[in-house]
């Protein structure tokens, strides 16, 4: 079972987790799955709580999380061209169809491309903020 379906999840505090479970005859057997899963985790159990430290990120770690950050953001940058595309062809249609002008349809394209670089900027800021971030 997940933990969530157990119990309780809490941060105390930015390096610590805090698990509580709702039947408090599973917080043993709880603290052994976690130490089973081998995911890093030590969980010391604390009264009817069990308490997790979280260990300080490696260099390589860290690495591997800026590289997981690079694809999301070239996947996000694919989605807002992909968007851009899709109204794109929807602009073009209206052209064809005499709804719109020739002269409406540059203006529109103008701004599409205008936004479309507004969010990739937004995307970029916020990438190299969070890499700032992972670094250290």
């Amino acid at each position: 079972m997940r933990l969530i379906e157990l119990g309780s999840i809490g941060v105390p505090d930015v390096r610590t987790l805090t698990f509580e479970a709702w039947d408090k005859g599973l917080t043993r057997e709880i603290a052994n799955g976690i130490q089973a899963a081998n995911i890093g985790l030590n969980p010391a159990v604390d009264g009817q709580i069990i308490r997790m430290s979280l260990p300080m990120l490696t260099v390589e770690q860290r690495e591997d999380y800026i590289k997981l950050l690079g694809r999301k953001l070239e996947g996000a940058r694919v989605m807002i061209r992909d968007a851009r595309g899709d109204f794109r062809k929807d602009l073009q249609g209206a052209k064809q169809a005499k709804e719109i002008s020739e002269d409406e349809f540059k203006r529109d394209e103008i701004e599409l491309q205008k936004l479309t670089d507004q969010y990739i900027d937004q995307l970029e800021e916020m990438a190299s903020k969070k890499e700032a971030e992972i670094r250290g």
